[in-house]
């Protein structure tokens, strides 16, 4: 958690990396991310996404152990396919990442859920994430505005009214306790 104060919030900017930054950190990296290099040499879309640190370091995740020779087999027809190059492997790494583990969602839900997430930013005209800015309007079909609308408005209300029901049993339990005891 960030304590800014509220006046700086607006004021901090990151920077893009320079192409010697973006350089010199996958000549650091060694030979782990030799086909990363390689394919932003031949790639100039990928190439300007890596001077985000967001993207590098995604790329640097997806692409890493890719060997010089297994890069000249990724796509690299157009812009769209190699991104969905990108984030298919970097999906794919994240999974293999949690090693055994039990994961609580599948590669396809997450795919799915992801692919939902972005027609709708994309639709909205948002590119930055922010899920305090979701809003029900989102959500395809009246049946899970309906869902959303009985979370968000009816629940709090029963879970009051349930406590406020224990609370009169608990009072009147009590005060029966307490005439008994005269």
């Amino acid at each position: 958690q960030w304590n800014f104060p509220h006046a700086l919030l607006n004021r901090i900017r990151l920077l893009p990396l320079s192409q010697g930054q973006v350089d010199k950190y996958l000549s650091d990296a060694g030979p782990e991310l030799a086909g990363l290099r390689h394919l932003l040499q031949k790639d100039a879309d990928l190439n300007t996404l890596a001077t985000s640190p967001l993207m590098l370091n995604i790329m640097s995740l997806a692409y890493h152990g890719l060997s010089v020779r297994d890069s000249e087999d990724e796509p690299s027809d157009t812009v769209g396919e190699n991104r969905i190059s990108l984030f298919d492997r970097y999906v794919d790494k994240m999974f293999e990442r949690k090693g055994k583990t039990r994961h609580a969602y599948t590669r396809i839900q997450v795919v799915h859920w992801l692919s939902w997430l972005a027609r709708n930013m994309e639709k909205s005209g948002n590119s930055l994430f922010v899920i305090e800015h979701l809003q029900p309007t989102c959500l395809s079909g009246s049946r899970r505005r309906w869902i959303y609308h009985i979370l968000k408005f009816r629940t709090p209300r029963l879970v009051l009214n349930l406590q406020a029901h224990q609370s009169g049993h608990q009072y009147r339990a009590e005060s029966r306790l307490q005439f008994q005891t005269y």
